[in-house]
């Protein structure tokens, strides 16, 4: 494995704590049939990707390679693609060893931008090319909410979400409107379920499923095993009741809404501004 390192600097970025659109500075590589792996990680400002694009002028260099067998792969350490897997390239390719543009575009894991790599490669062994101009993009497309039972509307502040009467096996997790895991949990009290936090406005989703579930950024969610009938608390009130079968997700939601009191203050803090521009 080749490791080529490059001095790389930001041409355009928008920085946020949940989702951004970053593209990294232009560079040249020679890419042999052993992959050259390129260190990308704490270039991007830290937030949430998972869609990139990818251009490169590609041309041939010894060994007799042809564009269409460059391929293109995401990792989280060098010649580890899996962020998004090694793929020919969308458009440009040809079976030729003749000079073109090649894209690639698509969906890889979400990151954060800490620990990424780049990790090209020709396919044809004893070859290698020259990739010049290669500019990465790397965004956030918010995942599609989940189909949820709508639970209404509650004041913000904290949250004790559990399952304590369920008549089975339970597993919790809570997410925010990106889909964003915010907290799961298995057998907080007995073999049921229960998570505790502070949640501001907007709207977050829960999720229940049978023991061993797996839960993760994007909405991700596998159901477990068990089956049983789910009584789900908020603050102790029970707010659904419902019978749940194995190996699904059962969805919830729940819009959080600023408190009474809050909602006073903002409309004393306008009304203040307002008899003050008079």
């Amino acid at each position: 494995m080749k490791k080529t390192a490059l001095l790389l600097a930001a041409v355009a970025g928008l920085a946020s704590t949940a989702s951004a659109q970053f593209t990294f500075a232009n560079f040249n590589l020679n890419v042999f049939n052993a992959t050259a792996s390129m260190d990308l990680s704490g270039i991007a400002p830290v937030a949430n990707y998972n869609t990139f694009s990818i251009t490169a002028d590609w041309s041939a260099g010894g060994g007799n390679p042809f564009s269409s067998e460059a391929r293109a792969a995401f990792g989280t350490s060098g010649g580890t693609n899996d962020l998004f897997s090694e793929a020919a390239a969308n458009t440009g390719a040809g079976s030729n060893g003749n000079a073109t543009t090649l894209t690639w575009s698509g969906s890889m894991s979400t990151i954060d931008g800490s620990n990424f790599w780049f990790n090209p490669r020709q396919t044809f062994s004893g070859s290698d090319a020259f990739w010049d101009n290669v500019s990465i993009t790397i965004d956030f497309v918010p995942p599609v909410p989940p189909m949820a039972t709508d639970l209404g509307c509650f004041d913000a502040g904290e949250f004790d979400i559990d399952t304590e009467f369920s008549t089975f096996d339970t597993e919790l997790a809570l997410y925010n409107s990106s889909g964003d895991l915010i907290a799961n949990n298995d057998d907080a009290i007995g073999l049921q379920s229960r998570v505790v936090e502070t949640l501001a406005e907007g709207t977050y989703y829960i999720a229940v499923g049978g023991f061993i579930s797996l839960f993760s950024n994007g909405f991700g969610a596998t159901g477990g095993f068990f089956s049983g009938d789910i009584s789900l608390q908020i603050n102790g009130a029970t707010v659904a009741s419902d019978a749940h079968a194995s190996r699904t997700v059962s969805w919830y939601s729940i819009k959080v809404i600023p408190t009474p009191a809050s909602a006073s203050m903002l409309a004393l803090g306008g009304l203040v501004a307002t008899r003050r521009r008079r």
